[in-house]
């Protein structure tokens, strides 16, 4: 009898792991990440902020869409994840949504500093990147993620993070933890 079973979100990981409360303020950086975002505002309610950062302009309908079929107040702004137009440390958790696998060579690294500046001193940024998939014919036919945990982890220590960590390697999505030091 499936309507007497809770439906369970398709982000129910991710959230779990980004961990958002009220009233805080979370940027999103990443392509794909408007129903995640719409969840993410849920949590964060109307005294928090969530912000969704993306360089297609065509993001903003998604996000806008995502954010009325959810009922959460979610904001958009078009901009390139290495040059944000938004205040230092006025973030609480960032989350990298595949944003590094998608970034390029260098880039990686400009954008998990800008990350960095935006988020506020023993603030959280949370790196959700594809990782290996489930079961071995799945693995087979998928090869290797793009990143290595090792090398998200890598980054985001060159970067000036600190207590950088793995969460998890589950259902295919790498799950990645740094603090931005208290200064």
């Amino acid at each position: 009898m499936k309507w007497l079973s809770p439906r369970i979100s398709p982000n129910h990981t991710a959230l779990a792991m980004i961990g958002a409360k009220a009233g805080e303020r979370v940027l999103v950086m990443g392509r794909h990440a408007e129903h995640l975002a719409a969840e993410l505002a849920l949590s964060t309610g109307l005294n928090g902020r969530t912000l969704v950062v993306d360089a297609a302009t065509d993001a903003r309908t998604r996000v806008e869409a995502a954010a009325e079929a959810a009922g959460a107040l979610v904001e958009f702004d078009v901009a390139p994840a290495s040059t944000l137009p938004l205040e230092s440390g006025s973030f609480d958790a960032v989350v990298l949504h595949r944003q590094l696998s998608d970034a390029s060579g260098g880039a990686i690294l400009d954008v998990t500093r800008e990350a960095r500046r935006v988020l506020r001193p023993g603030g959280r940024l949370i790196a959700i990147e594809p990782g290996m998939p489930r079961g071995p014919l799945s693995r087979w036919l998928a090869g290797r993620p793009d990143l290595q945990p090792e090398q998200v982890m890598d980054v985001l220590t060159r970067a000036g993070f600190g207590a950088v960590r793995r969460l998890a390697d589950t259902e295919g999505v790498m799950y990645v933890e740094a603090l931005n030091p208290r200064r």
